[in-house]
Order: C-alpha cells, then structure tokens, then sequence
C-alpha cells in the first residue's frame, strides 16, 4: 500500500512510518516541522516538508491510506497561539480529509494530549 502520514517527523509519527515500512508499504511523510525534527526519519520514507494546508498542492491524490497525526496538540499553549491552532487544526484537517476524498483513500485519526487542571 502506498501511505501518507501527516506529522511523520514527530515522535508518534516516526515510529508509525518505521513499523508501515517495516511491513513492506510505500509511506511518505508531510510534515511541517513545527514539533517534527529531522533527527526522527526513518529509512525508505520519502519526507515532503510542508504543510497540511496546502496538501493539494504538495501530493498528487493517490494514495490508498492516509494517518493523520500532524497537526497542533498542545493543550496549555493553544489558548495563546489560537492562530496558529486554527490554521493547523481547523483548516489542515479540512484539506486532509479533501484530499483524503480526491485520493479515494482510508482516513485514520489520531491525537494525544494532555489533561490541565
């Protein structure tokens, strides 16, 4: 299967890409390396640097699976880069999933975070 993992330089992300290649898939990465660090790519993983919000114009639609880990997950901050939260999570998760639609693919979501208290 040919797989994108958004947020593929990320820590979750980059051990996802290494067990997909592990198994024989063709993954690619697309990360904009907000958390991300080049330090975390794996072998046999082509890494695209850009972001979400313009996928469309990064990726041709032809995949078959796309995991969508990569976009802004910290709670505490987020009420001060609202901007920020916006564009990643609001409108890069638009664009995945309409790219998720061209591509005709399966969408997998995951996200972490922490509790505040």
């Amino acid at each position: 299967m040919k797989i994108l993992v958004t947020g593929g330089a990320g820590f979750i992300g980059s051990h996802l890409c290494e067990r997909l290649v592990e198994h024989g898939h063709k993954v690619v990465s697309l990360d904009n390396y907000f958390t991300g660090s080049f330090d975390n790519h794996v072998d046999g993983v082509e890494y695209i640097i850009g972001s979400t919000v313009i996928i469309s114009k990064l990726l041709t639609p032809d995949f078959d699976m796309i995991f969508h880990l990569g976009e802004y997950s910290r709670v505490e901050q987020s009420f001060e880069d609202y901007s920020i939260v916006w564009d990643y999570n609001k409108l890069g998760t638009h664009e995945v999933l309409n790219f998720t639609n061209a591509c005709r693919a399966k969408f997998i979501y995951a996200g972490s975070s922490k509790i505040c208290s």
